[in-house]
């Protein structure tokens, strides 16, 4: 039985040929991203070898047998049986399980584990119903696994965020968004700080976006892939998410010094270098992965003191725009919000804020009357 091994951006791709199955009439094969060097590739691949030579059924060791291997060869084949598009379904929300939690033997996953996950998709700004239901469909894969009797336990049971759960950082003031941008000056954060506070960018959506997809003539961007928590290329994260936003002057100009260090690196890198045409790739050229991107905004924000999550960077956009003057419908285009419910929430955050500046002002002006 062999296996085989290819690059695929800054990870490598690899396949394991597991046989024939019966009840497709189709060849069935394993597929698994990793992460690490060459060597480590290789490794993981020899393993991925035996397990199949091995196979796996019901008396498969829980303490060797991977979550992702279980998944894989016998879940999903499982919910074959609720429909194609449903297969889908879950093969998707199950993608974004982190590598460190996929790899891990399913006897050994702990409810620590899986609240560290848990912790890290809020810390990362998703909603509460985003994080209940990809953990909705792990725990449906350790149901099925205590069915078989593989675990006595399920440890992703009863972890789920409560909606007050979502922590959510004060608007930023307009003059912290400066600061905030000459602290990430000269810094490995500069350009998605500048892409989510000048132009709203989700973080797959800086990770996704490329050269081409900047016009400096017009200073406007376009909004057309980005990279998913897996580390994929995909498209915007719903249909009004592929836009075009406007840059201001002080993105334009990020972007300008960004892209003469970047083609000094790529000289540099000569022939090493993975050209996809990125605004903000690894340091080869390839897509970088949204964990990386993550581990440089938490070590920044702690240098600086900063209780602010990368997400925020975003919503402090929608609350100084709707300050600067646009209404709800220019802010929900320029958000590649779907539902205008979202952006109205924000929007009436900005409206409070100038309000409560309105009545600031019309204090100082009696004030200001009394003395004369």
């Amino acid at each position: 039985m062999k296996g085989y091994k290819r690059r695929r951006g800054d990870a490598w791709l690899l396949e394991v040929s597991t046989g024939f199955d019966a009840r497709t009439s189709r060849y069935r094969k394993r597929t698994e991203t990793y992460h690490g060097t060459s060597r480590e590739a290789d490794e993981r691949l020899a393993a991925m070898v035996r397990e199949a030579e091995l196979g796996f059924g019901l008396d498969a060791n829980p303490r060797h047998l991977r979550l992702w291997t279980f998944i894989e060869d016998e879940y999903l084949p499982y919910k074959q049986a609720e429909g194609l598009s449903s297969v889908k379904e879950y093969r998707r929300l199950l993608g974004y399980v982190p590598d460190w939690l996929v790899n891990a033997p399913i006897g050994s996953v702990t409810p620590a584990m899986v609240s560290r996950w848990v912790r890290e998709m809020v810390g990362a700004g998703l909603a509460p119903s985003t994080v209940r239901l990809r953990l909705n469909r792990l725990s449906g894969v350790f149901t099925h696994a205590m069915r078989l009797r593989l675990v006595t336990f399920n440890p992703a049971a009863g972890l789920g965020p409560r909606d007050g759960d979502r922590s959510v950082a004060p608007p930023l003031e307009p003059e912290d968004a400066v600061a905030l941008l000459g602290f990430s000056r000269n810094t490995m954060v500069e350009v998605p700080v500048a892409l989510a506070l000048g132009c709203g960018l989700r973080r797959g959506e800086v990770l996704g976006l490329r050269w081409a997809d900047v016009d400096f003539e017009t200073e406007e961007l376009h909004v057309r892939q980005t990279v998913r928590p897996d580390g994929t290329f995909g498209g915007p994260k719903t249909a009004a998410g592929r836009r075009a936003v406007p840059m201001p002057d002080f993105v334009v100009e990020s972007l300008l010094r960004h892209r003469a260090e970047q083609r000094k690196l790529r000289l540099f890198m000569g022939p090493r270098w993975s050209d996809h045409d990125l605004v903000y790739p690894s340091q080869t050229g390839a897509p970088l992965h949204p964990r990386s991107l993550w581990n440089r905004w938490e070590n920044f924000r702690r240098a600086h003191r900063l209780a602010l999550r990368f997400h925020d960077l975003r919503h402090a956009y929608a609350t100084l725009m709707g300050e600067s003057g646009a209404d709800i419908n220019d802010l929900k285009e320029l958000m590649g919000h779907s539902r205008s419910s979202v952006t109205m929430d924000m929007y009436q955050k900005a409206l409070g804020r100038k309000k409560h500046r309105r009545v600031e002002a019309f204090g100082d002006l009696m004030r200001g009357g009394e003395d004369r």
